[in-house]
């Protein structure tokens, strides 16, 4: 996408949406629909036209600082103004390998050891994004579901390979346990959220505590999140190309992550989530998939899949939205309603897993 300021670019897209429909179709065609039916959202399909014109360089195409700076613009041009929240504090602990950045946020409104907690590791296949790029998000979580928040800022590859991304996360979910009351949260209460990568991240943090005999989450949020390295999903092949995430920006985020460690990412569960054997005592979950994703069969089968062992799964589907719909909220109104319902989801369901575990208490 060309770079142009925020309040331009959203005038020029807001022109052209407004468009007559058959002008937009004119320009630009029909929306194309996927395997189950669903039409692609108008304003993406418009956008995603444009971006093919204007045919910039995608991710794998640059540098990995270049990458970086172009996904942090990206992020920043498209996301919503976030709802304020009562405190965004920053803060730096001793992690795995030195020091490890956190910003909490509080949502204000209820105090001492009543609020959840949520901690929150950021997307962009292990390589790019960050705690400022996902600061909206961030804000947005902890406003609407009324949870405080803690941004995570791990360790990228390739300068950190994996698994140095998994330990900063799970160093990063036990200081906030430990110190959950100095924060003003639960500490019987805290969850995990990601999107993408940070989904991964977030349901192997999971494995991590039970395999080290650790208190677990009391529930996890996934957004659109990477689970299998395994081949042969229809949406991998069916959105290769041409919707925001692409195969080759897939392969080229793996060998990034995994090039040189000999992992294998089909079966090591840390990497391939599916392939966890203890499936069955996970947390509870909310997963969200997009109908125009490279990864959107992955997810379903991580949900349906925990569905099967009996753990409470909310799984809702945005068949007419894209991979990173929840940070397109400022340019796509249809990202923004989706992002909404979705934390709207996880709100609801932190009520019942609270419920659920006071009544085991």
């Amino acid at each position: 996408m060309v770079r142009l300021p925020k309040r331009l670019m959203t005038r020029l897209l807001d022109g052209v949406f407004g468009a007559p429909e058959p002008l937009v179709e004119t320009l630009f065609g029909s929306p194309p629909r996927h395997d189950r039916g669903a039409p692609l959202d108008p304003q993406l399909h418009v956008l995603l036209s444009l971006q093919q014109i204007l045919d910039p360089p995608d991710l794998h195409e640059r540098s990995v600082e270049g990458a970086r700076e172009y996904f942090a613009h990206i992020n920043r041009l498209f996301d919503r103004t976030p709802p304020s929240v009562e405190t965004i504090d920053d803060r730096t602990i001793e992690g795995p390998a030195g020091e490890l950045d956190l910003r909490v946020y509080h949502p204000g409104g209820e105090r001492g050891s009543q609020l959840p907690g949520c901690v929150f590791y950021h997307g962009g296949g292990f390589v790019v994004g960050d705690i400022e790029t996902y600061d909206g998000l961030c804000q947005t979580i902890a406003a609407r579901a009324n949870c405080g928040v803690v941004s995570v800022e791990y360790r990228r590859a390739p300068e950190h390979p994996f698994p140095a991304a998994i330990d900063d996360a799970t160093a990063a979910f036990r200081w906030v346990r430990d110190h959950a009351e100095r924060l003003g949260f639960d500490p019987t209460c805290l969850t995990v959220a990601g999107d993408s990568a940070g989904g991964n991240i977030a349901t192997v943090v999971c494995q991590r505590q039970l395999a080290d005999d650790r208190p677990l989450p009391e529930g996890q949020f996934l957004l659109y999140p990477k689970t299998d390295h395994r081949s042969g999903y229809r949406s991998r092949e069916r959105f290769a190309e041409d919707f925001y995430l692409t195969d080759a920006m897939i392969a080229w985020f793996s060998e990034q992550y995994l090039g040189g460690t000999g992992v294998d990412a089909e079966t090591d569960p840390r990497v391939s989530p599916l392939q966890f054997d203890r499936l069955d005592e996970m947390p509870p979950a909310v997963v969200a998939t997009a109908g125009f994703d490279p990864l959107r069969d992955e997810g379903k089968a991580y949900a349906e899949r925990l569905r099967s062992e009996n753990v409470p799964v909310v799984h809702r589907r945005f068949d007419r939205l894209v991979h990173g719909f929840a940070t397109m909220g400022g340019v796509i109104d249809a990202a923004a309603r989706a992002t909404t319902d979705i934390i709207d989801v996880f709100r609801r369901e932190l009520r019942s897993w609270r419920s659920r575990r006071d009544k085991r208490d």
